[in-house]
């Protein structure tokens, strides 16, 4: 156990900012597609299709 904990304080303080960015952006990549996952399945348990998306609501131009 002891040579892991060494080699741990054995890394420079300036290397542990990619390192914690990198562990920070993948854990927040993962909660996205988690909330993404359950917003698509509410969609799909509504009856809705998650695909098609909102559609624009056509507005009809008028002549002045």
């Amino acid at each position: 156990m002891e040579p892991v904990v060494s080699s741990w304080f054995s890394i420079p303080w300036f290397a542990w900012i990619p390192i914690v960015a990198i562990i920070c952006g993948t854990v927040q990549c993962m909660a996205k597609n988690a909330m993404r996952h359950r917003e698509r399945i509410a969609m799909i348990r509504m009856g809705m299709h998650p695909d098609l998306g909102a559609e624009k609501p056509y507005i009809h131009e008028q002549e002045v």
